[in-house]
């Protein structure tokens, strides 16, 4: 969502109307600001968009958090309330005027998530002691419960195609057909730098060297050049290595000891950039359990 366009659709389509209603979204500016901190890096990036409100010198900040684990959190709210104080403190601190901050959490796991209010921790308090319940409101854009109609809707071509590579795993069934449709609407000219992250996902949907090849056959240039130039990479990178560190033994078997790590890094270097395992042992002849052993998994 650095890119100007993406960005706008983004929130056109997740935050409410009644908000963006109040909102010159068109004159937003990045901040390029972060109030992630070490305990929430491993869930969160975070995006913060300085927003002009319509006929007013005010402007609000909307903070974007992308959610990056895809699970729930049960004090997602306490994270929140800190997030949303180191914001305010910081304002303060650079002496900035103070700007209305709207959180926002982007979320697009399989699990049903409601977060509720932060009251719903505090249920046996008495209505005495409950103004101390530190409440605040945040938007929360679960990607899994827009329609179809919702997300073809959206103009920018980059957060189009983005969103329906995530919109793949919901789905049970995925043929090549989905795969190749996902780029329909893709600029390459003007995204071009943004074709091998997105090839990296699809790979955990490419399963077989039959699949990769029929999805090879009909996708459009240069997306098709893109993604045998990073697969190539992969496999090549592998063997490269792997027969220098065999060679590297000094031993009259290094030859063969290299062609075996190389397969060993052509799998970890496969595995790394999100291939499936059916078709990593497609591509090295080893088993699932000899893979498995590799990458010490289960």
């Amino acid at each position: 969502m650095s890119d100007r366009g993406a960005a706008i659709d983004f929130m056109h389509t997740f935050l409410p109307a009644a908000i963006i209603s109040h909102l010159d979204t068109d004159a937003f500016i990045l901040d390029s600001t972060s109030f992630i901190d070490e305990k929430m890096n491993q869930r969160f990036a975070d995006l913060l968009f300085e927003v002009p409100v319509k006929k007013s010198k005010e402007k609000v900040t909307i903070a974007i958090l992308i959610e990056l684990k895809s699970q729930k959190d049960k004090f997602i709210h306490f994270q929140l309330l800190e997030y949303v104080a180191m914001a305010y403190r910081s304002q303060i601190t650079q002496k900035k005027k103070l700007s209305l901050i709207i959180p926002v959490i982007y979320y697009h796991g399989k699990q049903t998530w409601a977060p509720g209010c932060i009251a719903e921790f505090f249920k046996d308090v008495p209505v005495g002691l409950k103004e101390f319940i530190p409440t605040f409101e945040f938007i929360f854009a679960d990607l899994k419960i827009k329609s179809a109609d919702e997300i073809a809707a959206i103009g920018n071509s980059l957060l189009y195609t983005a969103l329906q590579i995530q919109l793949l795993q919901f789905l049970q069934n995925i043929d090549v057909s989905v795969l190749t449709g996902v780029f329909t609407r893709l600029d390459p000219d003007k995204y071009g730098n943004y074709i091998n992250p997105m090839i990296v996902y699809l790979f955990k949907y490419i399963d077989s060297k039959q699949k990769f090849n029929t999805f090879i056959s009909k996708i459009q240039e240069p997306i098709k050049s893109e993604t045998m130039t990073f697969y190539n990479e992969i496999i090549t990178e592998g063997i490269a290595k792997g027969k220098a560190e065999g060679k590297a033994e000094g031993k009259a078997e290094g030859i063969a000891e290299g062609e075996a790590k190389s397969k060993t890094e052509i799998v970890i270097n496969a595995h790394a950039n999100g291939i499936a395992l059916s078709m990593i042992k497609n591509i090295t002849g080893l088993t699932t359990k000899e893979i498995k052993n590799i990458l010490k998994i289960n």
